[in-house]
C-alpha cells in the first residue's frame, strides 16, 4: 500500500462567510475534484488556496477574492 496525499486546488467561486476549506469552494470543478480527491486518498486531501497557502479540509477560512 502506498501513501497518497491529494493537494486540490481552490476554485473562484466560494460562498459567502467563514467556513470549513471543504465547505468554502462551491464551484463545480472544485467539487469533482474534491470528490476524486476522497475516493483517491481517503483523509488525506488537502486544498491549496490562491490567499492562505495550504489547508486542511476542516481549517476554517473567510470568503476571499484571490485565485491560482
Amino acid at each position: 500500500m502506498t501513501d497518497r496525499i491529494v493537494i486540490v486546488g481552490c476554485g473562484r467561486r466560494k460562498q459567502a462567510g467563514t467556513h470549513p476549506a471543504a465547505e468554502l469552494y462551491t464551484g463545480t470543478l472544485f467539487l469533482a475534484r474534491w470528490r476524486a480527491a476522497q475516493v483517491i486518498a481517503p483523509g488525506r486531501a488537502w486544498i491549496i488556496s490562491a490567499r492562505h497557502g495550504l489547508l486542511r479540509p476542516e481549517q476554517e477560512v473567510a470568503w476571499y477574492d484571490q485565485r491560482l
